[in-house]
């Protein structure tokens, strides 16, 4: 009984606090359905034993613990991509001007040629969300999906000779989102795969786009665009190209991540804050229209590199110290900013972390 009477004495208290307090109390830590996301996870960094050394990739869980090192056939000289099941990677292997793709089994450590396309640098960009397939950008101006086996198809975007710099598809992979020169193009998959072309729509956005991300929910696009003078975050409907800017910069840039999503499960945008010389740190925005942001990294480091899990629960980035360029550090967290520490090994750090 009196076991029951301290419940409720406890939950009249809880009523009786504005809304506000309880959120806050509860913002600082992880939700309750991942309390033990962080040390389940894995997470794969390429590092070296020293900066003349070849590179290595190792997995390792948020406790730093090493569960596995793979020593690929040949150097890897671009970031891995990992395939949705953890299962395998492709990496890029430069031999002269050529850089071919490589696919390394975690399975049977088989370590083969993907791709090749002769003396023309081609590199995987992303596989798509079912896995069937992986985008790949062959020299600077051509993306070409690959099925899983390795048989190529058709180029999917090719504006010969305007440069690509990335693409993205859609989490339901009905659409390619892709920058060309600063502009946004939008290609129907559906349409590409069943023969009918690519029936490609540009969208007309205020400046030169840096980055895109999709929203989780395929309603909407995530752009980093700049006007000249700084880089602004827009939120963007893909169906009819209407823009809505979210941040106010007049100097300095907001940038997206290299991978994935940039939105959390709650609906947080992280992303990277330059400003001028000063390094560049990770913040967490509310999503709102002239909306507030918190810093998630330490004052006068720089920040590279992001990733959310697929889960769109935990953090991982890259962090250097101006004044040690040679050395970086892989932080990860929750990714409301909780429990963020240093998980790397001290060793030189190559490219991005990647959550598996």
């Amino acid at each position: 009984m009196k076991d029951f009477e301290g419940r409720r004495n406890t939950l009249k208290w809880l009523l009786s606090l504005p809304l506000a307090a309880i959120a806050c109390s509860s913002s600082s830590s992880p939700p309750r359905a991942t309390q033990s996301s962080l040390g389940k996870a894995r997470l794969s960094i390429i590092h070296r034993q020293s900066t003349a050394a070849d590179p290595e990739l190792s997995i390792i869980d948020g406790s730093s613990r090493i569960h596995d090192t793979f020593s690929t056939k040949y150097p890897i000289e671009d970031d891995v991509t990992w395939h949705p099941s953890g299962a395998e990677f492709l990496y890029g292997y430069a031999h002269g001007t050529d850089v071919d793709l490589r696919r390394y089994s975690r399975n049977t450590g088989l370590d083969t040629e993907f791709h090749s396309a002769g003396v023309t640098p081609v590199r995987a960009i992303e596989y798509t969300h079912d896995g069937l397939k992986v985008l790949t950008k062959i020299n600077t101006t051509t993306l070409n999906p690959f099925h899983r086996d390795g048989a190529g198809e058709a180029n999917i975007f090719d504006l010969d000779p305007t440069t690509v710099s990335i693409g993205r598809y859609s989490p339901d992979d009905a659409q390619l989102a892709v920058i060309a020169e600063g502009t946004v193009y939008l290609v129907d998959v559906a349409s590409f795969n069943q023969g009918f072309g690519r029936n490609l729509r540009t969208l007309s956005l205020p400046g030169t786009t840096q980055d895109i991300s999709w929203h989780p929910d395929r309603s909407e696009l995530l752009a980093a665009i700049s006007d000249g003078s700084a880089t602004n975050l827009y939120r963007v409907d893909p169906s009819n190209g209407n823009f809505q800017q979210l941040t106010t910069e007049t100097t300095g840039e907001f940038r997206l991540g290299t991978t994935g999503y940039v939105h959390t499960r709650d609906d947080q945008i992280i992303a990277r804050r330059i400003d001028g010389s000063n390094p560049r740190i990770l913040v967490s925005l509310d999503g709102r229209v002239g909306g507030t942001y918190r810093e998630l990294t330490r004052p006068g480091m720089d920040c590279d590199q992001q990733v959310l899990d697929r889960k769109r629960e935990l953090l991982a980035f890259r962090m250097r110290d101006p004044l040690h360029p040679d050395t970086s550090e892989v932080h990860a967290g929750y990714a409301n900013g909780s429990s963020i520490r240093q998980v790397s090994t001290g060793k030189p750090i190559e490219y991005s972390p990647k959550w598996i």
